[in-house]
């Protein structure tokens, strides 16, 4: 068992069994974001893989992004070339304005 602690909250992490009662607080969603001044060029990714060509900018404070590429059929062998941002706000603010 993992237990953090966040100032006056404290969070365990675990492998529940059945028997244990949770509450589902948060499902994030994961999903790449492109600038709207995006380059032409970067409409050519045919495969996953392409995307770690790109300057992709990701929000992976919690290491889902590796997650979303295996689901996805990639493995995150190589790390992304963008700029990781540290949530996903942040990050589609930076896609945002370019």
């Amino acid at each position: 068992m993992l237990v953090a602690h966040f100032g006056a909250v404290a969070a365990a992490f675990a492998l529940s069994p059945s028997r244990w009662h949770y509450e589902l607080l948060a499902q994030p969603r994961l999903f790449p974001a492109v600038s709207p001044k995006l380059r032409p060029e970067w409409l050519s990714v045919k495969v996953v893989e392409d995307l770690f060509e790109l300057p992709v900018i990701t929000a992976d404070a919690d290491g889902l992004w590796g997650v979303w590429l295996r689901m996805a059929g990639a493995e995150p062998l190589v790390p992304m070339r963008g700029p990781n941002m540290p949530n996903t706000h942040i990050m589609m603010e930076a896609a945002t304005f370019g």
